[in-house]
């Protein structure tokens, strides 16, 4: 919801509020560990048995769940948890 706030694609009308129990605003730790372990940096079995389940490399949909301004977080995804992060605030 936020990317398409702040990207134009939707809007809220005059007098809606926005109630988040728990929004990623700032991706998820998980895929960074998710990443170190394709890395093969954890669990040389770990990563034996996420390529075998076809979980290694990783999925874009997890990709793009990297945590804010971490090691593994694009300039790309960084700009877009500012757009989304500035989306929410302003509802």
């Amino acid at each position: 919801m936020s990317m398409a706030l702040a990207t134009g694609k939707c809007s809220f009308r005059e007098g809606v509020s926005w109630v988040a129990l728990s929004s990623p605003m700032m991706g998820s730790m998980a895929s960074d560990y998710f990443q170190d372990f394709c890395n093969d940096e954890i669990s040389a079995f770990a990563t034996d048995l996420l390529e075998f389940f076809g979980q290694c490399p990783m999925p874009v949909s997890r990709q793009s769940l990297m945590y804010y301004k971490e090691k593994y977080a694009s300039k790309e995804l960084n700009a877009a948890y500012n757009l989304a992060q500035e989306a929410y605030r302003g509802s």
